[in-house]
């Protein structure tokens, strides 16, 4: 009732992910995800970087954003509050409704988490960095990348990292700009698992497509007068349904454009043109 997403479903869609693509990165596989040696590095990178903050996370070292939920959007608190009240007339005890925050608290929260992402970032763009720069560590981790299972692995890696990042970014970016919470972290874990499985270029997609389907409700509610706020995750999971039947359309119109974009950055790094 109050569109929670566990985060248990997306850390599976990961794994799954990840271990199908593994196994299936073969050449001409339909729906392989196998990645180059650059976004190969940028994948690992990430994932030891995802790797250190959980750990930093476990020795308390980061702190929880939100200890106690994520705040509850206001047009669903008084049925939270409605069901909590039946409940303790049952006799039973259920766990107290979030906190109320203010903007300056949810900023204060929300810190928290640029920390937490900062170690995957960071050693994201060494990892490339070093792939780039250096001849010797370039040619030991290509051979590495042979492996089309190796690559395949790290493609679904890369999705997971991308649809995860697309979404907290927006997250925190949205929450600091306006004072309230953007997005829930449910949907953040969504598409950490959808990007696993589709591809980190298909789950960028599917964000973008995402606020289409969300419009058309929007202005169904706004007519009819009914609730402001909408869940976000249905959409994110319509807008993934939907990459999924068009994205090679969608692929072979961008592809010249990221291609080029590619090349420019990688000469930037490099030095060369």
């Amino acid at each position: 009732e109050l569109f929670i997403i566990p985060s248990l479903m997306g850390w599976l869609m990961a794994a799954v992910g990840v271990a199908t693509h593994a196994v299936i990165g073969q050449p001409g596989a339909p729906g392989r995800l196998n990645v180059g040696p650059l976004a190969g590095a940028m994948a690992a990178g990430a994932l030891v970087g995802w790797i250190i903050s959980l750990l930093l996370l476990w020795r308390n070292i980061f702190k929880l954003s939100f200890p106690h939920g994520d705040p509850m959007q206001d047009v669903d608190r008084p049925a939270a509050e409605a069901e909590i009240a039946a409940a303790r007339a049952r006799g039973e005890n259920p766990p107290p409704l979030p906190p109320v925050y203010t903007s300056r608290e949810l900023r204060r929260e929300l810190y928290k988490e640029v920390l937490f992402l900062l170690p995957p970032m960071l050693l994201s763009a060494a990892f490339a960095i070093i792939v780039l720069r250096l001849p010797q560590a370039a040619a030991t981790w290509k051979n590495f990348m042979a492996s089309p299972h190796v690559s395949g692995a790290l493609g679904a890696v890369l999705g997971a990292m991308v649809g995860g990042f697309v979404v907290w970014i927006t997250r925190i970016l949205g929450t600091l700009g306006f004072g309230r919470l953007a997005m829930g972290l449910g949907d953040v874990h969504l598409m950490f698992g959808v990007g696993a499985i589709i591809g980190a270029g298909a789950v960028t997609v599917a964000f973008f497509i995402a606020p289409f389907f969300g419009m058309i409700l929007a202005l169904y509610l706004l007519a009819f007068g009914k609730r402001r706020e909408i869940p976000y995750g249905p959409y994110l999971s319509l807008g993934a349904a939907a990459t999924i039947l068009a994205y090679c359309r969608i692929e072979q119109w961008v592809a010249p454009g990221l291609s080029g974009l590619g090349i420019a950055i990688r000469g930037l790094v490099t030095g060369t043109h």
